[in-house]
């Protein structure tokens, strides 16, 4: 069993022992989401910190794309916290043997256009377009793959004014 800073009736819904270091990142759920950062039995990060009362989908936001042949998934939960974005990814590619490949990081994001404190996660300025300062790889690359759960949960997202990339334009 990997180390989690899950509690007793809490599920994780990511474990990430970072690679290279005694550091863990979990997210867990009880009654609302929680990301935790840090060594086990004392986070230096948590988010949302215990005074925001905000729905989980308003603190965060959830996304699952696949490849159009269905042999690359992809899921990652965001979030935005004082000016960096936070991205929690866990990535599965299947193999034709029917064997899988999972890999599972967390990214930092330096947000490349200031954003108030209550920046709505669905705005513009809510996406990773600012500068990659650190990606933490996950040494179990199955320990993000709880990410595939919320899935269906999520859905539908609230709407968005983001432009839709266009996959196949004239």
């Amino acid at each position: 069993m990997e180390a989690s800073h899950c509690n007793d009736g809490e599920k994780a819904i990511l474990n990430c022992s970072i690679k290279g270091s005694k550091k863990v990142a979990s997210v867990c759920e009880k009654d609302r989401i929680e990301y935790r950062f840090g060594l086990i039995g004392s986070p230096e990060f948590i988010y949302p910190p215990p005074e925001n009362n905000r729905s989980d989908q308003e603190n965060f936001r959830y996304s699952a794309d696949r490849s159009a042949d269905y042999s690359v998934y992809e899921y990652s939960l965001q979030f935005y916290h004082q000016g960096y974005s936070y991205v929690a990814y866990a990535g599965e590619k299947r193999k034709p043997d029917g064997s899988a490949k999972h890999s599972s990081s967390i990214t930092v994001w330096k947000m490349k256009e200031p954003c108030s404190k209550d920046c709505p996660l669905r705005s513009p300025q809510a996406t990773p377009e600012g500068k990659a300062i650190k990606t933490y790889t996950c040494s179990n690359s199955e320990g993000g793959m709880g990410l595939i759960n919320l899935h269906n949960r999520y859905r539908p997202l609230p709407p968005t004014n983001l432009p839709i990339p266009c996959m196949s334009c004239p």
